[in-house]
């Protein structure tokens, strides 16, 4: 059985109290998130946190639910305990990446920390009131440990997330606390698994997991350890987040949609923006957005469980498909300042390397093929004269931006960078000189009241130190405008802002406002057009009981 517990479309994170009598989530509003308690009996909510830039995220309720444990929406975070009533919160664990769980007994939080020095992930135990941090489990690079984990009922085991880094279909493990001993759960070959919780009879999970040929995450529940599995949904939205009462009869999910559409704005006017792509579910844009040299677009669009890359004319008319039956992923497109080619990435020979097809979509062709196969590559840039493509790979070593001939050849590391690693995108100044990244380094917070993330800019030589600038970013990406200024999106859960920052450092400037989110953004060459892809994301509690 299915019930609706919020209809305000602005709800994450929610979760239910070990009594199921209460229902603690966070409200994504113009300045931040805020965090509420709701009465379930009586559908009376009353908030106990009030908004923060800094947002909260991971709910969980302590064992006797006066107390709700929380960490803040940057990774990197810490964890904070407040009581249900609301007041001071009080740090608990510092340097946290994801989500967290607390012990049966309720004297012990498990999480996940990155180590970018050593480039390895480990799985941390500490008391529930911090310290007494223990080391249960390492992943050396290229593997790692998700976001995804749950304590067994009994207290002896943990369930978590594992695979390549930033690759698809990880496995789940379960780790002893006592020794750390691993052991592999039987399961379905899932593209991804957003989150586990464990039933209080130990003998089954609840698990949100994607198929390979989905779009979306579903929920199910799976026998242990025997791996048996049953679908509870199958719908078209999607569910990541699941907490679940003390005595497992209530089950509460996130249930999510998200939708993009392109957008242009002559001059740059948001008065005169005219809607370029339309429909229902489209996630147009989504996962790369750029300009030919003749003023077409070429942008990424999801359809049949599948993103491929499309160009139309820059009033919407002329839409061409350039990839097909190529694999699950076609993303990231990057045009050449020529027009001779787009350069992507693409997973249809297994795992994600950079592509190359001409403008017109014939003639793809692999660029990068590791000799280990389990090194992937991400976010191609191709340099201003179109002769190299800058990427990111991450696999044995640390992640690093590398380069290699757009006609081919032998790929060089570009960046050398200490205690930190570049993750999320590559943009290459106008002239060729600089580039520009996400910036990310062991830290356990970004300091001040805004989630901020952090932008790298170095030669494209590699040969510097990289300038950094810290900025309240909601997507981790820039581009280029000129030699010394570059743009990107900021803003809250409702509402967007398009501002311009210079190497000289100082405040941005504001450029746009708009009324939605912006997923991405692009210039035109001659910087006379700005593509927008824009929508919402919506998401609200539900209720499931009546388990099978």
């Amino acid at each position: 059985r299915f019930q609706r517990l919020t209809d305000s479309g602005d709800v994450i994170s929610p979760t239910i109290s070990p009594n199921g009598e209460m229902l603690a989530f966070v409200r994504l509003e113009d300045q931040g998130g805020s965090l509420w308690i709701k009465q379930i009996a009586t559908d009376s909510s009353r908030e106990i946190l009030p908004s923060s830039p800094k947002s909260y995220r991971s709910l969980v309720f302590s064992l006797d639910g006066r107390y709700i444990f929380f960490r803040e929406e940057a990774d990197g975070s810490a964890i904070y305990q407040t009581t249900i009533l609301g007041g001071a919160s009080k740090k608990v664990a510092v340097n946290v990446w994801g989500d967290f769980g607390i012990s049966p007994d309720g004297t012990q939080l498990v999480f996940i920390r990155r180590d970018t020095e050593r480039n390895r992930h480990l799985l941390i135990l500490s008391k529930i009131d911090g310290g007494g941090e223990r080391e249960l489990s390492v992943k050396e690079s290229p593997m790692d440990f998700r976001s995804t984990l749950a304590w067994s009922p009994d207290g002896g085991k943990i369930i978590v997330a594992s695979g390549i880094q930033s690759q698809f279909f990880p496995k789940l493990l379960t780790i002893d606390v006592a020794d750390g001993k691993e052991t592999e759960v039987k399961i379905p070959r899932w593209r991804a698994i957003p989150r586990v919780v464990w039933l209080p009879d130990g003998k089954n999970l609840i698990i949100s997991a994607r198929e390979a040929k989905e779009p979306y995450s579903q929920l199910w529940m799976m026998s242990y350890p025997e791996g048996e599995v049953r679908r509870l949904t199958n719908d078209l939205e999607a569910y990541f987040w699941i907490s679940v009462s003390a005595d497992g009869r209530m089950v509460v999910t996130r249930q999510q949609k998200i939708f993009a559409h392109l957008w242009i704005l002559p001059d740059g006017d948001l008065n005169k923006a005219k809607q370029l792509t339309f429909g229902g579910r489209n996630l147009d844009g989504y996962a790369g957005l750029d300009w030919s040299p003749d003023g077409k677009i070429i942008f990424s669009g999801f359809a049949n469980n599948v993103t491929d890359l499309y160009s139309m004319n820059a009033d919407g008319g002329n839409r061409i498909q350039l990839t097909a039956n190529a694999g699950q992923d076609n993303n990231f497109p990057t045009v050449s300042r020529d027009g001779r080619f787009v350069v992507f990435t693409s997973n249809r020979s297994g795992t994600t390397q950079i592509w190359r097809m001409d403008i017109d979509g014939r003639n793809q062709k692999q660029m990068t093929l590791s000799e280990e196969t389990n090194e992937r590559v991400q976010s191609p840039a191709l340099s201003a004269d179109g002769t190299e493509v800058f990427f990111i790979k991450r696999g044995t070593g640390p992640a690093a931006i590398w380069k290699i001939p757009v006609e081919g050849g032998d790929a060089v590391q570009v960046s050398r960078l200490t205690n930190a690693t570049p993750e999320g995108f590559v943009s290459i100044s106008p002239d060729g000189k600089r580039l520009a990244y996400n910036h990310v380094a062991d830290k356990p917070e970004n300091g001040g009241e805004e989630r901020l993330f952090t932008i790298g800019v170095l030669p494209t030589d590699g040969n510097a130190a990289p300038q950094l600038f810290d900025l309240p970013m909601r997507r981790p990406f820039v581009q280029w405008t000129s030699e010394t200024t570059f743009d990107y999106a900021a803003g809250t859960f409702n509402a967007s802002s398009l501002l311009r920052q210079t190497l000289a450092g100082g405040a941005s400037q504001k450029l746009l406002d708009f009324p939605d989110r912006i997923f991405n953004f692009a210039w035109s060459p001659d910087g006379k057009n700005l593509v927008v892809s824009r929508g919402k994301q919506q998401g609200d509690a539900i209720l499931i009981t009546n388990l099978p």
